[in-house]
């Protein structure tokens, strides 16, 4: 009869395992998408590499991107994901400097997920990564001779997400550490100007 319940036992407990690895595999796949929101621009001007506050400001303007890569959930509630990704924060107005600046970003991403809540058809979850890229800052008017553009940028990502099928919604946020921007030389003299958004979205991508 010990026999008999060990064997139940061990049945269940594969029976289960199996399961969750099927369920896993349904919810891994290819991926791609699309999210629009609202970035908040800073606009940091430093003179030899120290900040001049009253040349410094920032501005509320929009954001739209685009994403493609791969999820694997290793068990039913932790998985991984990594992506390419491109963003536009689209020309927001400075009025110190009277003109208009956008940064375009292009990063190749990496994010935890864990889903709190699974079912057939829904999940619920949270995500928390990082990005390594490049901004690309674009702004009205000539290119000011001299300067140096540049931008190296690591993004951190986290925000909520559901799944119902094949369609996954987030709503997430990206919160800029290094910042792109352009470097002006002027004899000893260094102006730089780096502009770092941060991005709260609202995106829509399909499970492949």
């Amino acid at each position: 009869m010990k026999k008999v319940i060990n064997v139940l036992v061990a049945g269940s407990f594969l029976s289960v395992a199996f399961s969750n690895v099927a369920f896993a595999e349904e919810k891994s796949g290819a991926f791609a998408g699309v999210h629009l929101g609202l970035a908040i621009l800073n606009n940091s001007v430093y003179l030899n590499n120290k900040k001049e506050k009253d040349a410094s400001e920032r501005a509320l303007t929009f954001n739209a991107g685009i994403q493609a890569g791969y999820q694997y959930f290793f068990v039913p509630l932790f998985g991984v994901r990594g992506y390419l990704g491109y963003d536009f924060d689209v020309n927001a107005k400075f009025t110190k400097q009277g003109r208009r600046t956008g940064v375009h970003n292009i990063t190749l991403n990496f994010d935890g997920l864990v889903n709190f809540i699974n079912s057939d058809n829904f999940t619920l979850g949270a995500f928390l990564g990082f990005g390594l890229g490049y901004g690309i800052v674009v702004a009205t008017g000539e290119k000011i001779e001299g300067t140096t553009y540049n931008g190296f940028n690591i993004p951190i990502n986290v925000g909520l997400a559901t799944t119902f099928g094949s369609h996954k919604i987030e709503i997430g946020g990206k919160i800029q550490t290094l910042a792109a921007g352009h470097t002006l030389k002027l004899g000893n003299q260094e102006i730089a100007t780096r502009y770092n958004p941060h991005t709260i979205y609202v995106g829509y991508s399909y499970i492949f």
